[in-house]
């Protein structure tokens, strides 16, 4: 009896102590159970401590042009190129930012234009004949005795014509046209006589652009063309090496030619134009909102620089009174008599400078903005 109880409780301990063991089996297998959920947290978090998106890219634009040290209200350039900025700057909240480089402070006009067409420069304002370099048909714009005013000119700059030829050489040259205007007519002076009719300019020595068109209209008065350039009209005329100049009031505003030479006749011969020029890889570069915000502060600066030169072209003859010189206007005949004179062998040699094609739907254009 004794010995069956002493079996019985050597049975019940071996059972306890396997028990035991169970039991301390269980918590030991638990941490590895738990190690891949603690393993795998890192890779659900780690998104979270990824970078964050930075935004859109920033854009510079760098613009160049020539005349420097004024006012905005005393330059077209200066009041395109000023409010360009602020409103580019403004529209794109800091997205694209415009650097301004007056005084030719980024290069003389052909070196930036070709850093435009190269795409390394993004813009600059500089006149329609540089144009020609790239598209020779551009010199069509130019005719003497073509136009009888500003809002001509800027008529045909915003036509249909123009737009075709402009955006027709942009593949080639790397240059977009985004606009222009008008800088006003320009105009005869001279140091030594007045100019009334077309007569009195024979014999005479004239400073013109570096355009063989120009070369013909002075030839076609009977007077002598000497290019050369604007930085020495004024001494050249000082010096009696030139007899006077042609150009735009605007332009003899700003050069300060009008202290030197005594008369201007007021025969309004060719234009003077305003390009904004950018280059076409950077615009096409930009993002689509971006293009139509540089499109439409083009829109709205050309309107403010072309109230500038009707500005100045009505203020500044008043000046030039003021300084002692004598402007004549000539009568409607005198005037025909003048356009008459180089007109017509300056249409001939544009015909065979670019052929009839291009100089009839010129002529065709003009005629049919005036109607």
């Amino acid at each position: 009896m004794k010995n069956s109880k002493r079996l019985l409780a050597l049975a019940l301990m071996v059972l306890m102590l396997a028990g035991a063991l169970a039991g301390c089996g269980g918590s030991s297998s638990a941490p590895a159970a738990e190690a891949p959920a603690e393993e795998a947290a890192p890779a659900t978090e780690a998104p979270a401590e990824a970078p964050a998106d930075e935004g859109a890219a920033a854009y510079t634009i760098k613009i160049g042009y020539a005349p420097g040290g004024l006012d905005r209200t005393e330059s077209a350039e200066i009041m395109y190129a000023e409010t360009f900025k602020e409103y580019v700057e403004d529209a794109t909240d800091g997205g694209i930012t415009v650097e301004l480089y007056p005084s030719s402070s980024l290069g003389t006009e052909n070196e930036v234009i070709t850093a435009i067409a190269a795409g390394t420069v993004e813009m600059g304002i500089y006149d329609l004949s540089l144009l020609s370099n790239f598209e020779p048909k551009a010199q069509v714009f130019l005719m003497p005795g073509a136009f009888n005013n500003s809002d001509e000119v800027n008529a045909i700059i915003d036509s249909d014509f123009a737009r075709e030829m402009f955006d027709a050489q942009e593949a080639s040259s790397g240059i977009k046209v985004l606009g222009g205007a008008s800088k006003g007519l320009r105009n005869f002076t001279s140091v030594k006589k007045e100019l009334k009719t077309k007569d009195d300019a024979a014999g005479m020595i004239f400073r013109v652009l570096g355009s063989d068109i120009y070369t013909v209209m002075v030839e076609s008065l009977s007077a002598s063309p000497v290019v050369m350039a604007g930085s020495e009209v004024y001494t050249a005329m000082q010096n009696g090496v030139i007899d006077g100049h042609e150009n735009t009031i605007t332009n003899i505003l700003q050069d300060g030619t009008y202290e030197v030479h005594k008369y201007m006749v007021m025969d309004g011969h060719s234009p003077s134009v305003n390009i904004y020029y950018m280059s076409s890889s950077f615009f096409n570069s930009l993002p689509a909102d971006y293009q139509q915000i540089i499109l439409d502060a083009n829109e709205y600066c050309t309107g403010l620089a072309r109230e500038v030169v009707d500005a100045i072209t009505e203020s500044g003859a008043q000046t030039f009174l003021d300084a002692g010189m004598s402007i004549y206007y000539p009568t409607e005949e005198e005037l025909a008599d003048w356009h008459n004179a180089y007109g017509p062998a300056c249409e001939e040699y544009l015909r065979g400078a670019l052929g009839d094609e291009i100089v009839d739907e010129f002529l065709t254009s003009v005629e049919a903005l005036r109607g």
